[in-house]
């Protein structure tokens, strides 16, 4: 992740949610803001959601990860892969 050099392969991640990973996320989203890192090579895979909860529920692990992750970093939302509910 962290490099000028144009990357050789993607890199993938499996991303959690909870309030654990917070620090890790928002110290990710901090280095990217500083120009130190980006995703738009990267490819994310969500391994929690609830059942029948609407992804546009505040609650929702999709909200989740969007308020707290993607909505603050450059990766692709095609390179985004969430639980369908």
């Amino acid at each position: 992740m962290r490099s000028n050099r144009p990357p050789i392969v993607r890199l993938s991640l499996g991303l959690p949610t909870g309030g654990t990973p917070l620090t890790a996320y928002k110290a990710l989203v901090e280095m990217h803001k500083a120009g130190e890192v980006s995703f738009k090579h990267v490819v994310t895979f969500n391994m929690d959601e609830y059942v029948g909860l609407p992804k546009e529920h505040p609650e929702s692990y999709y909200s989740f990860m969007h308020r707290n992750f993607f909505d603050h970093v450059d990766i692709p939302a095609e390179n985004i892969n969430l639980l369908q509910r």
